[in-house]
């Protein structure tokens, strides 16, 4: 017996659709050893996915309060959504990456990932259930300038939350939710060009919902849970889910401009002070806006000019305006 034969997404998904099952059982149906099954399984509990084991290995389940999504809500609300529901999955963004031949529009959804992943490589912790977790595929006319398309998404995300009630949601460029300062979510776009006139942009969302304990994050954070606790995650993520199907669609066919004012609406940091690092320098300055391409504008601290910079990343060295 090897314990090559299991495969992580496969073993975590199968607990979650049995409900609860032995350890034995599970290793007759991976070919493998109990004890090798047991092993991947307290691997996965200390990365904080709740698992429970009662009677001597014979009852395992996932011991969790926050309650999966219901594809039941979802889909008569969103009829013409090609919707691919996986609880457990390596990544939404992966998943999509190899499934390019899904229609525009395509959305893939999970509880947990084993592999997820933010800007740069950056490992993306996602606690089971407690988060919205999804992955949309977009394709876009090639000659498109998709600079900004990071920014339409969390504008579309930030509108939607806003109109739920959440008011003191803002963003941080380029891929950064923030709700009342701490970090609530986090996009990521990846594109692929294949042999066609169209682009195709993976778009990956990362929302906090609701933590039953501490989370190993490295800055501070909050959840929706705690602003919006009188709607549930299907009708939140279907007012997501609107809201930047219709930016998706504007942006396809405008470009950026129609959403170069709306940033100043919901902008975190305009007129702050803050340090920009991208991969070759750190350059202090104000943070004065984006321009129509949805590039940052920043006030050189030490020459007085203006500078647009099209990626990178700045932090907050005062929370002062100017």
């Amino acid at each position: 017996m090897n314990t090559e034969n299991i495969n992580d997404v496969t073993l975590l998904s199968t607990l979650c659709e049995a409900g609860e099952i032995s350890a034995d059982l599970l290793a007759e149906r991976f070919s493998v050893t109990k004890e090798a099954i047991l092993s991947h399984l307290h691997y996965w509990q200390a990365q904080g996915v709740p698992l429970h084991f009662e009677q001597n290995d014979e009852k395992i389940y996932f011991d969790s309060k926050l309650p999966l999504l219901d594809g039941r809500k979802i889909l008569p609300l969103l009829p013409n959504t090609r919707l691919i529901y996986q609880p457990v999955i390596g990544s939404t963004n992966d998943f999509l990456l190899t499934h390019q031949d899904l229609q525009s529009g395509t959305l893939c959804m999970a509880e947990f990932q084993t592999h997820g992943r933010g800007r740069r490589g950056r490992q993306w912790f996602s606690p089971f259930a407690g988060q919205f977790i999804f992955s949309v595929l977009w394709q876009f006319p090639k000659q498109l300038d998709l600079s900004g398309l990071s920014l339409v998404v969390g504008l579309a995300i930030a509108k939607a939350l806003r109109q739920l009630g959440a008011e003191d949601v803002q963003l941080k460029w380029p891929n950064d939710i923030l709700l009342k300062g701490k970090k609530l979510g986090g996009i990521l776009v990846e594109l692929a060009f294949p042999p066609t006139p169209y682009c195709n942009a993976i778009i990956g969302v990362g929302l906090n919902w609701m933590f039953e304990r501490e989370m190993p994050i490295d800055q501070p954070y909050t959840n929706l849970h705690s602003v919006l606790p009188e709607y549930d995650r299907e009708a939140i993520f279907v007012a997501i889910w609107r809201q930047l199907n219709a930016f998706l669609e504007q942006f396809t066919q405008f470009g950026f401009k129609p959403f170069v004012e709306m940033w100043r609406e919901f902008d975190a940091f305009a007129g702050a002070s803050i340090v920009l690092q991208n991969s070759h320098q750190q350059i202090q300055g104000i943070a004065c806006g984006i321009d129509e391409k949805g590039w940052l504008i920043l006030q050189n601290a030490q020459t007085g000019e203006r500078e647009s910079f099209c990626c990178g990343e700045f932090s907050l060295r005062s929370w002062q305006k100017n």
